[in-house]
């Protein structure tokens, strides 16, 4: 089993338009910037993140007092479509966190504020040049910054490739498709797997490490890995 890094995944924070907060303005009407302010922020991960938001959202309300912004979790699982719904209805947070696209996707129904007016461009130079192009609409409109960055990496069993008569492990998107093909060919029901998290066959290889795979233990764990992977 050997591993390479593939490409990366990403979180964008942004911002909803001002027609999406839940007094329901329309985007002409503007707000007294001394009057207090509410805003909400819907932080798509785990409770654990939404407690990081609400410090730094707690910090900024000591330096302007008459803003408060509250934190709630979405999880990954409904997360897009309770956002989609609050981009259509015009009845979402203030602030969102999600997949990297999600904005452009809400954007083009009118429904985020173009952060090009607010000096966003300051930013430009924190983030991975790949990560800030992915954010930014196809008409150039940016509504969001990237946050944060997951590594995927490829995981492949080498005598597996080598039954199926590949040399070495797809480095292009288009080599990987190729050789799922290859290897469903040569009869793997499941060639390919994609998923989130899923590390925890690290353990059973640990365990034939350190025992040189002449533990029982150790052993068996990865026989069942590999009986789980094939």
């Amino acid at each position: 089993m050997r591993r390479t890094l593939a490409a990366c995944s990403t979180i964008l924070v942004a911002a909803l338009s001002t027609a999406c907060a839940t007094s329901g303005q329309t985007r002409t009407e503007q707000a007294d910037q001394n009057a207090p302010m509410a805003l909400s922020f819907w932080s798509t991960g785990g409770d654990d993140e939404t407690a990081t938001f609400q410090k730094a959202a707690d910090l900024y309300h000591q330096k302007h007092p008459n803003v408060t912004i509250k934190v709630q979790t979405l999880s990954w699982d409904d997360a897009y479509a309770k956002l989609l719904a609050a981009a259509t209805s015009r009845t979402g947070p203030g602030i969102l966190s999600g997949g990297m696209t999600w904005t452009i996707q809400f954007g083009a129904r009118g429904a985020m504020v173009d952060l090009r007016g607010y000096g966003i461009d300051a930013l430009k130079g924190q983030a991975q040049p790949a990560q800030w192009e992915s954010a930014v609409s196809p008409d150039g409109s940016v509504y969001g910054v990237p946050l944060d960055m997951s590594t995927l990496a490829l995981y492949y069993r080498t005598d597996l490739l080598k039954q199926a008569g590949i040399d070495a492990p797809p480095k292009t998107w288009e080599e990987l498709v190729e050789d799922i093909g290859t290897l469903r060919a040569a009869g793997m029901k499941k060639p390919y797997s994609q998923d989130w998290g899923n590390l925890d066959w690290i353990g059973y290889q640990n365990a034939g490490q350190c025992s040189g795979l002449q533990d029982p233990v150790g052993d068996l764990s990865l026989r069942a890995f590999a009986e789980q992977s094939g």
